[in-house]
């Protein structure tokens, strides 16, 4: 991940992890599910800036704003790629536990 720091990446990494166990527990593979996880997770992060805690908290509630209305709330550059996350991460697990799939290839 660029620009984050190794710290970020990890933290990073936990928290998608988090919000993965988050939607298997509820059994709702839904975007909002992870992000409201991977937030409380410390999971957003703003690139090569571990300690801006404002633009954290004010790019979380953005993701769950867009989120919950389907539609970003800003083009900035942290929420577009956290917004994708959120419904990426949502997506593969709902595939990982189909039926219908028995595998994927991610290119």
């Amino acid at each position: 991940m660029r620009n984050y720091t190794p710290e970020q990446v990890a933290t990073i990494r936990a928290a998608i992890i988090k919000g993965h166990a988050a939607m298997q527990r509820q059994g709702k593979f839904e975007p909002l599910v992870f992000a409201r996880a991977f937030i409380e997770h410390g999971g957003v992060q703003i690139p090569g800036e571990p300690e801006n805690e404002k633009a954290r908290r004010e790019v979380a509630r953005q993701l769950l704003q867009s989120l919950e209305t389907g539609e970003c709330v800003s083009e900035e550059a942290t929420l577009v790629r956290e917004v994708n996350r959120a419904r990426t991460e949502a997506q593969w697990a709902a595939a990982a536990v189909s039926d219908k799939l028995v595998g994927f290839r991610i290119t």
